[in-house]
């Protein structure tokens, strides 16, 4: 959900998905990066998206591939 509490979790989601299923494939500097982009990303979102008082979704999801990580996130607030 769209709250402050849950922005905490995204780093850990992210550091646990790479550690997990690609610890092998990305360096330690490159997980921070991702974790950092995916953060920012989410913290817009909770900024922009959703009216200051209002709580809505955001769906992400994480996908290991051979030569790839993709990171989808998904909102259904208003458009920024």
């Amino acid at each position: 959900l769209c709250n402050p509490d849950a922005l905490s979790g995204v780093r850990q989601f992210i550091e646990s998905f790479c550690l997990h299923y690609c610890a092998e494939k990305i360096s330690e500097q490159s997980r921070f990066h991702l974790e950092l982009a995916v953060h920012e990303v989410v913290a817009n979102v909770m900024q922009h998206a959703y009216p200051p008082d209002a709580k809505g979704p955001i769906l992400l999801e994480a996908f290991a591939f051979e030569s790839e990580i993709r990171i989808r996130i998904t909102d259904y607030g208003r458009p920024y």
